[in-house]
């Protein structure tokens, strides 16, 4: 119980003190305009879209590993990570800014679910999905995933 109580102390002081050290160092006793602008604007979005985004990733982390019954799964042994980077890669070769500034984000989302629902017919057999023929299906799409994102980057310019 002291162990739980020690980290969750040493994260919110970690998360407290982050506001205030970055490019421009800023005094929590007197910030000032400026400083409580920085902290408002830049710092304080920044640290909530890292603590949910870390939350998104360990959810998923938790799911795959309870629908797979593996404590070592996670979606870069299943592939879809490399999906992602495969088509957002893809996307930055051809330049497309169909979406503006999310162009990436939204290409990347999309081959992650590409991946995955590959990853999930390959790993579908008569009865439901088989968890050792998912992890298969995924480490042998991740593996060709690379090879095509390896060729994408080799092909490309250096622009």
């Amino acid at each position: 119980m002291r162990r739980v109580a020690l980290i969750t102390t040493s994260a919110f002081f970690i998360v407290a003190v982050s506001l205030f050290i970055g490019p421009r160092i800023i005094n929590p006793f007197a910030m000032g305009a400026t400083g409580s602008r920085i902290i408002m604007s830049i710092r304080l979005p920044r640290l909530i879209i890292a603590m949910l985004m870390g939350s998104a990733l360990g959810a998923s982390g938790a799911v795959l590993q309870g629908i797979l019954r593996n404590p070592l799964a996670d979606p870069y042994v299943l592939g879809i990570s490399t999906g992602a980077a495969l088509v957002a890669s893809f996307g930055l070769l051809l330049g497309s800014s169909v979406f503006g500034y999310f162009t990436i984000p939204v290409l990347a989302f999309i081959g992650a679910v590409v991946a995955g629902i590959l990853v999930g017919a390959i790993g579908y057999k008569r009865g439901g999905l088989w968890p050792e023929r998912l992890l298969l299906a995924g480490v042998g799409l991740g593996f060709l995933f690379y090879a095509l994102l390896m060729l994408i980057l080799s092909i490309s310019t250096n622009e």
